[in-house]
């Protein structure tokens, strides 16, 4: 499966437990300068941003790992590295704010998913006050930072009403 094609199969599940008015016969992957998804949200054009939740030293260890394995023809274990789901979504939010979209709406909406490959599950108590946090420092920015369990089917931290 191409990246593409897994976010749009994340996108699509994202969209329908959103609770948004998603045209799920216009939701589109798109190409940069664009953000990945576009789609028509109550009638009107809408961008989401992708990421997925992973720790960067877990995600580079493993694809080692993989990568020694299909050289080789054996795998060892990777090493042990602890990581705090805060600093995972505090550094997605970061490195996607780096980035610059050309759209002709005012704001890109993030969807940092956790698909259960790079990491388990987030823990929503401990992530909901940095979200909120993160949400209200980056409001410039971003239209709605969402946070979506794939293989749960389920927002973690709804957008503030």
């Amino acid at each position: 499966m191409t990246k593409t094609d897994h976010e749009l199969m994340v996108f699509k599940g994202f969209a329908e437990i959103s609770g948004l008015d998603i045209d799920s016969g216009s939701i589109k992957s798109e190409s940069p300068p664009l953000p990945d998804i576009s789609c028509t949200v109550s009638g009107q054009k809408h961008f989401f941003e992708l990421t997925r939740a992973v720790d960067q030293q877990i995600a580079n260890d493993i694809g080692y790992v993989l990568s020694e394995g299909r050289k080789t023809g054996y795998t060892r274990n990777s090493k042990i590295h602890s990581y705090s789901d805060v600093e995972i979504i505090t550094d997605a939010v970061t490195r996607k704010t780096a980035k610059q979209y050309e759209t002709d709406r005012d704001k890109v909406d993030l969807l940092i998913y956790s698909d259960g490959i790079y990491h388990g599950r987030l823990n929503e108590a401990i992530i909901e006050e940095e979200v909120n946090k993160l949400r209200e420092q980056y409001k410039d920015r971003w239209g709605i930072i969402w946070i979506y369990d794939h293989p749960n089917q389920k927002l973690l931290v709804k957008p503030c009403k």
